[in-house]
């Protein structure tokens, strides 16, 4: 064999073997991990150096964390005409409504009344809000935290079944609650 042959095998192989000496690596075994990289990541296979030629094997597996949040929640009750009192139906089944509300803790809930076409816009305007505000007294009364819920109401601008001015139908006389 010639002498440069000899001096470029010998020095890949000191290359090689000095290769397994440090860690060239982003991340090795001494490099501290997140635990956002750890859910994040595959399960990764790394040498303690890093190098190819380093016959040692560490497998680093993690198990990415799984949070599950509930589903958005929409709901709607239902109001006898010009009250904030629930029709029947509503009302046997506002316990199941305040129930998965309450079951989805730590969620933002908005709560909106809306009326039908009947008495002014200005009437309508105020009784809206108080039938939000109703609804979400109960809330609080059946134990959500007050400060998760906002209200709001919209009179008669947002009819369920349009109708013409001074119409009674009751699928515009409600509150609707969405949970976030």
């Amino acid at each position: 064999m010639s002498i440069g042959f000899r001096l470029v095998i010998t020095s890949l192989l000191g290359l090689a073997l000095s290769a397994c000496s440090t860690i060239h690596d982003a991340i090795g075994p001494d490099t501290p991990r997140s635990d956002l990289r750890e859910s994040l990541q595959a399960p990764l296979t790394i040498s303690d150096s890093g190098s190819p030629f380093c016959h040692e094997e560490m497998v680093v597996t993690t198990t990415p964390k799984v949070i599950r949040t509930p589903e958005p929640y929409h709901a709607t009750l239902y109001f006898e005409l010009d009250k904030t009192t629930f029709t029947p139906d509503s009302l046997r089944e506002s316990v199941k409504i305040y129930k998965a509300v309450l079951e989805r803790r730590n969620r933002h809930i908005e709560v909106v009344g809306y009326t039908d076409t009947l008495a002014s816009s200005q009437y309508n305007d105020k009784l809206s809000k108080r039938r939000a505000e109703k609804v979400a007294q109960d809330l609080i009364n059946a134990g959500v935290d007050e400060s998760r819920i906002s209200t709001v109401g919209k009179g008669e601008t947002v009819l369920k079944v349009p109708t013409p001015d001074e119409t009674d139908e009751v699928s515009n006389r409600r509150v609707e609650i969405d949970v976030r």
